[in-house]
């Protein structure tokens, strides 16, 4: 159910008006997978669609950080990131 309620709202915030019109932090999608490795030692670790929008969620599974990409045509923009990321292992109850 947890898990549920992330993808949920991660999807949210992806289809919402907010996302199309706020500033956001963009840059090419290679650009992010190398520098969130780099800074933070941050991996994909779920894909999904929010709405028509496609995202990524990085986390770095020791340290607990994450950060969310959303995806526009030829970029990629940092939509949400913070700490304490865990994966609930399938069939786990929430």
């Amino acid at each position: 159910m947890k898990r549920i309620l992330m993808i949920a709202a991660l999807s949210a915030a992806l289809i919402s008006p907010a996302f199309a019109q706020q500033a956001l932090i963009c840059a090419p999608p290679a650009k992010w997978k190398t520098d969130l490795k780099a800074k933070y030692g941050e991996v994909p670790v779920i894909a999904g669609m929010g709405g028509a929008r496609p995202f990524l969620i990085f986390a770095n599974l020791e340290t607990g950080t994450w950060s969310m990409l959303g995806f526009k045509p030829g970029v990629a923009c940092l939509v949400g990131a913070g700490t304490s990321f865990e994966l609930i292992p399938l069939g786990d109850p929430a």
